[in-house]
């Protein structure tokens, strides 16, 4: 998914967008287990399932292209 801290510093701006404030510490300890806050986890949920898709998106658009 990207750079080590490039995932968590999304989930960290995805989680000030909506007012919670946590540090890419925090969501390496959710990620890796040794804590649980479900708005983190959620929040990494989606920022993965955008980050899936918007490399769907760059592949179909290149697969176009090359046709």
């Amino acid at each position: 998914m990207g750079p080590r801290n490039g995932i968590a510093g999304r989930v960290v701006a995805h989680l000030a967008a909506e007012g919670i404030s946590v540090a890419v510490s925090t969501v390496f300890n959710v990620i890796y287990g040794r804590s649980s806050h479900a708005a983190i986890t959620d929040a990494f949920l989606t920022v993965v399932a955008a980050e899936k898709q918007r490399r769907a998106d760059i592949i179909a658009r290149t697969k176009a292209l090359a046709d």
